[in-house]
C-alpha cells in the first residue's frame, strides 16, 4: 500500500516546482548582493500589522506572495549587522559563502546533536573548534561545541565550573568572582545557579587584575569561605570597553588555588588572528573554558558561539540526559557536542564557520581583522583630534568610548536619533565611571571615511 500523500510538502518531494525553486533562489541572490531598504527607524509592531494584515491563514497566502511579504516589508524593518553603519552594540558581517552554507545546512536534514546523527558536520564543527583552540594556546585536548551566543556559552561554562565544585565536595553556597564590567549574562547565570557574586574591584580602565583578585580571595579566606569559590570569570574584550583582563596574573592565581578560570572572550576572541594585538591576550591558554562568539568578529551569521574546554572529559557529567533513547547515544565514544553545554537537540551552527574558513584561509581572516583595528585607529584619532570631543582612555581593540563636551544624557539620545533617521549609522549611548557617553564598535571593514565624517559633523 502507498503511502498517502502528505498535506504538507517535504525536501525532495516532486511537488517543488522549478519555478518555486527559482523563486527563493533569487530572493537570496538579492540578499546576498546588497538589495537592502536604507537605514531607516524600524516601524511599530501596528504600522507593520497594518502593511502585513492576516498572514496565518486556513488556506495559506502560497509562496509568491508569502515571500513578497518578506521581502518587501518584513526583512525591511530594522537595522541589518553587516551594514556598514551599525556601529552599536557589535555588528556581524558574514561572508557570502557562510550565509550560504547557512541555508544549506538547514537544508542538509542533518542534526548536530550527536555523532549518529550528524557525524560529518560535527567533525566539521570539530575542525573549527580546533582552529580556535590552537589560536588561544589551549592544550591539544581541549573540545567543546558551538552553542546560540555568548550567553549560553557562558551559561554552560559555568555549569560545568559548578559540577566540578560539587564533585570536590563544595556545598550550595558557592561564590563567583568577576568585576563589573563582566557581560551580563554572567549576572544571570549566577543566579540560575544559585551561585553568589563577589565583585572583584577594576582597574582605572575597568578591569580585572591580579592583584585585584588577590585581594577579593584573601577577604574571602579571611572569612573561612575561600573553599566556596566555584570560578573566576574574566574578560577577553569587554562588550562595553573593548578591554582585556590581566589574564596571565589571574590564570596563575586560579591555578595555584584551583580555581575554575572561565575566559569570556565572546567579544575580543576573534582578534586572536590579529598579530598586532595578540600579546594582550597572553594567559587566555590557562583558561578551564573559554567562549568565542564568531557571529562577531569571525564573519557567520548569527547565532554562533564556541565553547571550549581545557579538559573536556570532565565535562558531560554535568549535561547528560539521562532517557532509555539516548542510552546508545550516551554510551558512545564518539564526539556528542550534546554532552558539552545545556542543550539537546541543536544544529550545527559552527559548519558556516568551517566553510568559510575551507574557502578563504585563515590568512584572508587574519587580514580583515586587521584592517578592522586600522579602521578604529584611524576613526578613533579623529575623534581625538575634534575639537568637541574626548576620546575616553578605556577605549579597546574595536570599541570607542567618547564624550561630546557639554551634553547631558538626552543629547546623546537625540544625536543617536539624528543618525538613524538621516541614515548614517546606528548609534547608541552608553555609561563609562557613571556618566552617559557615546559607543562605538566597528566590526565591518568596510565602514567608510565618508560615513563617520558625516557622523562627527553632527557633533
Amino acid at each position: 500500500m502507498r503511502a498517502p500523500t502528505p498535506a504538507l510538502p517535504g525536501i525532495g518531494d516532486a511537488g517543488l516546482t522549478h519555478e518555486s525553486l527559482e523563486l527563493m533562489l533569487e530572493a537570496m541572490r538579492q540578499a546576498l548582493l546588497g538589495q537592502r531598504a536604507p537605514m531607516a527607524a524600524p516601524a511599530s509592531a501596528a504600522t507593520l500589522q497594518t502593511q502585513v494584515g492576516a498572514c496565518i491563514t486556513a488556506q495559506g497566502l502560497g509562496l509568491q506572495a508569502s515571500l513578497k511579504l518578506f521581502t518587501e516589508v518584513l526583512s525591511r524593518q530594522g537595522v541589518p549587522t553587516d551594514h556598514p553603519g551599525y556601529l552599536a552594540y557589535i555588528g556581524s558581517a558574514p561572508t557570502p559563502e557562510a550565509a550560504l552554507m547557512d541555508g544549506l545546512l538547514s537544508a542538509s536534514g542533518m542534526i548536530g546533536s550527536g555523532w549518529l546523527g550528524g557525524a560529518g558536520l560535527i567533525w566539521a564543527e570539530n575542525q573549527a573548534l580546533r582552529w580556535l583552540a590552537d589560536l588561544a594556546g589551549l592544550p591539544a585536548q581541549a573540545a567543546g561545541c558551538f552553542v546560540s551566543g555568548g550567553t549560553a556559552g557562558n551559561f554552560s561554562a559555568l555549569v560545568a565550573a559548578r559540577q566540578r565544585y560539587r564533585a570536590r565536595g563544595g556545598g550550595r553556597d558557592g561564590v563567583l568572582l568577576a568585576t563589573e564590567g563582566a557581560h551580563s549574562s554572567i549576572v544571570v547565570s549566577a543566579g540560575l545557579l544559585d551561585l553568589e557574586v563577589v565583585t572583584v574591584a577594576a582597574d582605572a580602565l575597568g578591569r580585572m587584575t591580579a592583584a585585584n583578585l588577590a585581594q577579593s580571595l584573601a577577604a574571602l579566606a579571611a572569612e573561612g569561605r575561600s573553599e566556596h569559590v566555584v570560578a573566576v570569570v574574566a574578560v577577553a574584550g569587554s562588550t562595553n570597553t573593548g578591554q582585556i583582563d590581566e589574564l596571565s596574573g589571574i590564570g596563575r592565581i586560579a591555578r595555584q588555588q584551583q580555581i575554575w578560570l572561565h575566559v569570556d572572550a565572546a567579544y575580543g576572541g576573534a582578534f586572536l588572528c590579529a598579530a598586532s594585538v595578540r600579546d594582550r591576550f597572553q594567559g587566555i591558554e590557562l583558561a578551564d573554558s573559554l567562549i568565542i562568539d564568531p557571529h562577531k568578529g569571525l564573519f557567520v551569521p548569527y547565532d554562533c558561539c564556541a565553547l571550549l574546554y581545557a579538559a573536556p572529559e570532565e565535562v558531560p557529567a554535568a549535561f547528560t540526559q539521562d532517557a532509555v533513547y539516548l542510552d546508545r547515544i550516551n554510551a558512545s565514544q564518539a564526539c556528542n557536542p550534546m554532552h558539552y553545554a545545556f542543550h539537546l537537540s541543536r544544529r550545527a551552527r559552527g559548519v558556516p564557520l568551517w566553510f568559510s574558513l575551507a574557502v578563504h584561509g585563515t590568512r584572508a581572516y587574519q587580514d580583515t581583522l586587521e584592517q578592522v583595528l586600522a579602521l578604529t585607529e584611524r576613526l578613533r584619532a579623529c575623534i581625538a583630534e575634534h575639537p568637541r570631543l574626548e576620546l575616553i582612555e578605556a577605549s579597546g581593540l574595536s570599541v570607542i568610548l567618547f564624550r561630546r563636551l557639554g551634553w547631558q544624557a538626552p543629547d546623546y539620545d537625540d544625536w543617536a536619533q539624528r543618525c538613524l533617521q538621516e541614515g548614517i549609522a546606528l548609534v547608541v549611548p552608553s555609561e563609562w565611571q557613571g556618566q552617559t557617553v557615546m559607543r562605538l564598535c566597528v566590526m565591518n571593514p568596510r565602514l567608510e571615511e565618508a560615513r563617520w565624517t558625516r557622523l562627527l559633523a553632527m557633533l
